[in-house]
């Protein structure tokens, strides 16, 4: 969670680094471009983590939660790649506010899932014997 706190707190100031060096009407658009990059590259570090401390089996109870997140990681990518190109509509702000907030959202989903993780791997540890 600490990762994706610092992360929001970086590409919060990007757009004022980027006023100094583009044209504000393009400042949206190149910073979507930039979280479009590296917002994958951070969810997936969290996965991974998460991998190494729990083990690639799904956990039931939030196999659903899990599959939410996938998918609202492919649409906030794809919100990112079209604000970035001005497919659709002229680039703003919006689409990169949420592409800086999904990362955050990502850590805490994942913090849930820690719990649930936790729980189950409790749940199947054999019972230790009082007398050790």
């Amino acid at each position: 969670m600490v990762e994706a706190s610092a992360s929001v707190m970086v590409f919060a100031f990007l757009p004022f680094v980027l006023s100094g060096l583009v044209d504000s009407e393009k400042i949206w658009a190149l910073g979507s471009g930039i979280l479009a990059v590296t917002s994958p590259l951070l969810v997936g570090s969290i996965y991974v983590r998460q991998r190494r401390l729990f083990g690639s089996g799904l956990i039931r109870e939030t196999l659903l939660f899990d599959t939410f997140v996938m998918i609202m990681a492919a649409l906030v990518e794809i919100a990112l790649v079209v604000n970035f190109l001005g497919l659709v509509f002229e680039s703003r702000f919006a689409a990169y506010l949420l592409g800086v907030l999904f990362p955050l959202a990502v850590a805490v989903a994942m913090f849930i899932r820690a719990i649930f993780a936790a729980d189950a791997s409790d749940r199947e540890a054999p019972p230790s014997d009082p007398g050790d």
